[in-house]
């Protein structure tokens, strides 16, 4: 996923990276909690990342751990309420 917004690098605009937590439309595809750092240590080190965002609120609870397919209502992740929202604070 880096790789992609990492070949905007020599463009003069900015660049916004936006995730899709938990379990993905491709089934197996799962954003952790854990690629959180990752994805704001690659932000903070490369200034033309001026946004961070994820798809979506809603999906942002672990209301249906284990679920192999996407939803607009969790995340499919074990997880707490709200905690993808707080883990991007400091971006």
């Amino acid at each position: 996923m880096l790789s992609a917004v990492t070949a905007f690098k020599a463009s003069p605009s900015s660049v916004g990276i936006i995730v899709m937590i938990g379990q993905n439309d491709t089934a197996g595809e799962i954003f952790r909690l854990s690629d959180v750092n990752t994805v704001l240590m690659f932000a903070n080190a490369n200034s033309y990342v001026t946004r961070l965002s994820f798809w979506s609120l809603g999906r942002d609870n672990g209301g249906c751990p284990g679920q192999t397919f996407a939803s607009p209502t969790c995340s499919g992740i074990t997880q707490n309420t709200f905690q993808f929202s707080h883990s991007f604070d400091p971006f």
